[in-house]
C-alpha cells in the first residue's frame, strides 16, 4: 500500500506522484520481503490511498490493485 497526501493539485494529484521508479522500488521491496518470509503471504496486491486536503474538505481515494 502506498499512501500519498496533497494540499492542492497545483503539482498534480496524489496518485500522479507515484512514478514508475517508485512502483519498481515498491515491487522489489515486496519481493524481497516475500522471499525472506515465504509462508507469510501467497500473493500480493498493491493499493494506493490518496488523500487530498483542499478548500477545507478531505477527499480520500482508494485504488485497489493499482499496479
Amino acid at each position: 500500500m502506498e499512501v500519498k497526501t496533497r494540499r492542492s493539485v497545483q503539482f498534480g494529484t496524489p496518485e500522479e506522484s507515484i512514478t514508475p521508479r517508485k512502483i519498481e522500488h515498491l515491487k522489489k521491496a515486496a519481493m524481497l520481503y516475500m522471499n525472506n518470509h515465504p509462508s507469510a503471504f501467497k500473493e500480493m496486491r498493491f493499493d494506493i490511498i490518496s488523500i487530498l486536503f483542499a478548500d477545507n474538505e478531505r477527499q480520500i481515494n482508494h485504488i485497489e490493485a493499482a499496479f
